[in-house]
Protein backbone atom coordinates (compact mmCIF):
# COMPACT_ATOMS: atom_id res chain seq x y z
CA UNK A 1 0.00 0.00 0.00
CA UNK A 2 1.36 3.83 -0.99
CA UNK A 3 1.85 6.32 1.55
CA UNK A 4 -0.41 8.53 -0.77
CA UNK A 5 -4.25 6.23 0.53
CA UNK A 6 -2.66 5.95 4.23
CA UNK A 7 -4.73 8.77 5.74
CA UNK A 8 -8.08 6.67 4.10
CA UNK A 9 -7.22 3.57 5.52
CA UNK A 10 -6.93 5.17 9.25
CA UNK A 11 -9.19 7.64 8.95
CA UNK A 12 -13.09 6.71 8.14
CA UNK A 13 -15.17 9.43 6.42
CA UNK A 14 -17.44 9.75 9.39
CA UNK A 15 -14.82 10.71 11.37
CA UNK A 16 -13.43 13.30 8.96
CA UNK A 17 -17.25 14.46 9.02
CA UNK A 18 -17.20 14.88 12.65
CA UNK A 19 -13.65 16.38 13.49
CA UNK A 20 -14.15 18.99 10.58
CA UNK A 21 -17.36 20.10 12.07
CA UNK A 22 -15.76 21.13 15.42
CA UNK A 23 -12.48 22.36 13.57
CA UNK A 24 -14.71 24.46 11.80
CA UNK A 25 -17.08 25.66 14.82
CA UNK A 26 -14.12 26.13 17.21
CA UNK A 27 -15.94 28.37 19.74
CA UNK A 28 -19.20 26.35 20.03
CA UNK A 29 -20.56 23.83 22.52
CA UNK A 30 -22.43 20.89 20.79
CA UNK A 31 -24.71 18.30 21.93
CA UNK A 32 -24.05 14.85 20.53
CA UNK A 33 -27.60 14.46 18.49
CA UNK A 34 -26.71 18.08 17.27
CA UNK A 35 -23.72 16.84 15.55
CA UNK A 36 -25.08 13.99 14.46
CA UNK A 37 -27.49 15.42 12.73
CA UNK A 38 -25.23 18.78 11.01
CA UNK A 39 -22.99 15.53 10.08
CA UNK A 40 -25.28 13.15 8.52
CA UNK A 41 -23.64 10.27 11.23
CA UNK A 42 -25.65 8.02 13.18
CA UNK A 43 -26.09 9.11 16.59
CA UNK A 44 -24.27 5.70 17.67
CA UNK A 45 -21.12 6.28 15.63
CA UNK A 46 -21.02 9.90 16.31
CA UNK A 47 -20.80 9.12 19.96
CA UNK A 48 -18.29 6.39 19.29
CA UNK A 49 -16.04 9.22 17.33
CA UNK A 50 -16.88 11.55 19.89
CA UNK A 51 -15.67 9.12 22.91
CA UNK A 52 -12.49 8.78 21.05
CA UNK A 53 -11.90 12.12 20.72
CA UNK A 54 -12.57 13.35 23.74
CA UNK A 55 -9.86 10.19 25.05
CA UNK A 56 -7.70 11.42 22.32
CA UNK A 57 -7.86 15.63 24.08
CA UNK A 58 -8.94 16.83 21.00
CA UNK A 59 -12.51 17.50 22.14
CA UNK A 60 -13.19 18.52 25.69
CA UNK A 61 -16.45 17.17 27.33
CA UNK A 62 -18.92 19.84 29.27
CA UNK A 63 -21.08 18.88 31.93
CA UNK A 64 -23.88 20.70 32.70
CA UNK A 65 -26.10 19.02 35.12
CA UNK A 66 -27.51 15.98 33.37
CA UNK A 67 -26.32 17.09 30.27
CA UNK A 68 -23.18 16.52 28.06
CA UNK A 69 -21.36 19.45 26.05
CA UNK A 70 -18.90 18.86 23.31
CA UNK A 71 -16.13 21.14 21.94
CA UNK A 72 -12.63 21.22 20.32
CA UNK A 73 -9.79 21.80 22.23
CA UNK A 74 -7.71 24.42 21.73
CA UNK A 75 -3.97 22.79 20.87
CA UNK A 76 -1.42 22.11 18.78
CA UNK A 77 -2.93 18.44 17.79
CA UNK A 78 -6.00 20.62 16.56
CA UNK A 79 -3.96 22.77 13.88
CA UNK A 80 -1.81 19.12 12.76
CA UNK A 81 -4.89 17.41 11.97
CA UNK A 82 -6.51 20.81 10.40
CA UNK A 83 -3.52 20.86 7.69
CA UNK A 84 -4.30 17.26 7.13
CA UNK A 85 -7.63 17.37 6.18
CA UNK A 86 -7.60 20.79 4.35
CA UNK A 87 -4.87 19.18 1.79
CA UNK A 88 -7.65 17.23 0.11
CA UNK A 89 -10.40 20.36 0.19
CA UNK A 90 -7.05 22.61 -0.47
CA UNK A 91 -6.53 20.60 -4.13
CA UNK A 92 -10.79 20.43 -5.40
CA UNK A 93 -10.95 24.14 -4.38
CA UNK A 94 -7.93 25.26 -6.21
CA UNK A 95 -8.95 23.09 -9.19
CA UNK A 96 -12.64 24.66 -8.98
CA UNK A 97 -11.32 28.37 -8.79
CA UNK A 98 -8.62 27.84 -11.37
CA UNK A 99 -11.64 26.45 -13.99
CA UNK A 100 -14.75 28.42 -12.74
CA UNK A 101 -14.21 30.81 -14.92
CA UNK A 102 -13.71 29.17 -18.55
CA UNK A 103 -16.55 30.12 -21.16
CA UNK A 104 -19.15 27.82 -21.09
CA UNK A 105 -18.91 25.94 -18.20
CA UNK A 106 -22.22 25.40 -15.61
CA UNK A 107 -21.17 22.90 -13.34
CA UNK A 108 -18.97 20.68 -11.28
CA UNK A 109 -19.76 17.41 -9.79
CA UNK A 110 -17.77 15.23 -7.72
CA UNK A 111 -18.37 11.43 -8.59
CA UNK A 112 -18.08 8.92 -7.02
CA UNK A 113 -15.96 8.88 -3.75
CA UNK A 114 -13.37 11.30 -3.39
CA UNK A 115 -9.93 9.92 -1.52
CA UNK A 116 -7.29 11.42 -0.17
CA UNK A 117 -5.30 11.55 -3.58
CA UNK A 118 -7.93 11.71 -6.06
CA UNK A 119 -11.19 12.52 -7.24
CA UNK A 120 -13.48 12.12 -10.00
CA UNK A 121 -15.58 15.36 -11.61
CA UNK A 122 -17.78 15.57 -14.50
CA UNK A 123 -17.16 19.01 -16.20
CA UNK A 124 -20.93 20.24 -17.31
CA UNK A 125 -20.91 22.38 -19.83
CA UNK A 126 -20.78 23.62 -24.01
CA UNK A 127 -17.36 24.17 -25.46
CA UNK A 128 -15.19 24.51 -22.50
CA UNK A 129 -11.56 24.91 -23.36
CA UNK A 130 -10.00 21.08 -22.16
CA UNK A 131 -6.52 22.06 -22.51
CA UNK A 132 -7.33 24.21 -19.81
CA UNK A 133 -9.31 22.51 -17.76
CA UNK A 134 -6.01 19.66 -18.99
CA UNK A 135 -3.13 22.08 -17.66
CA UNK A 136 -5.76 22.40 -14.27
CA UNK A 137 -5.64 18.81 -13.32
CA UNK A 138 -1.46 18.66 -13.53
CA UNK A 139 -0.87 21.89 -11.73
CA UNK A 140 -3.25 20.31 -8.93
CA UNK A 141 -1.04 16.87 -9.13
CA UNK A 142 2.16 18.77 -8.93
CA UNK A 143 1.44 20.86 -5.95
CA UNK A 144 -0.89 18.44 -4.19
CA UNK A 145 0.44 15.39 -5.37
CA UNK A 146 -3.56 14.74 -5.97
CA UNK A 147 -5.61 13.26 -9.33
CA UNK A 148 -8.58 14.71 -10.51
CA UNK A 149 -9.68 12.66 -13.62
CA UNK A 150 -12.45 14.12 -15.37
CA UNK A 151 -15.18 13.89 -17.98
CA UNK A 152 -16.17 16.77 -19.80
CA UNK A 153 -20.03 16.46 -21.29
CA UNK A 154 -23.06 19.19 -22.55
CA UNK A 155 -25.87 19.56 -19.75
CA UNK A 156 -28.67 17.75 -22.09
CA UNK A 157 -26.15 15.01 -22.24
CA UNK A 158 -25.50 15.04 -18.11
CA UNK A 159 -29.10 14.83 -17.85
CA UNK A 160 -29.91 11.98 -20.13
CA UNK A 161 -27.36 9.71 -18.46
CA UNK A 162 -27.78 10.72 -14.81
CA UNK A 163 -31.53 9.81 -15.62
CA UNK A 164 -30.49 6.94 -17.05
CA UNK A 165 -28.72 5.95 -14.35
CA UNK A 166 -25.69 5.84 -15.72
CA UNK A 167 -23.42 7.97 -13.14
CA UNK A 168 -24.49 5.75 -10.68
CA UNK A 169 -23.27 6.72 -6.36
CA UNK A 170 -22.76 9.56 -4.87
CA UNK A 171 -22.70 12.70 -6.74
CA UNK A 172 -21.80 16.20 -5.16
CA UNK A 173 -22.42 19.71 -6.75
CA UNK A 174 -18.57 21.22 -6.42
CA UNK A 175 -19.39 24.33 -8.68
CA UNK A 176 -22.31 25.86 -10.47
CA UNK A 177 -22.81 28.99 -11.87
Amino acid sequence: MGTENILDELIDDKLIAVLRFFIDNPEKQFYLREVAKKVKVSPASTMRIIRKLVKLEVLKEIHIKAFKLYQIEDNDIIKFLDSIISTKKNALEEFINMIKDLAGLSQVVLHGKETADKASVIIVGIDVDAEKIRQATFEVQDKYKYNIMYLTIEPAQFEQMTAMGLYPGKKVTLYQK
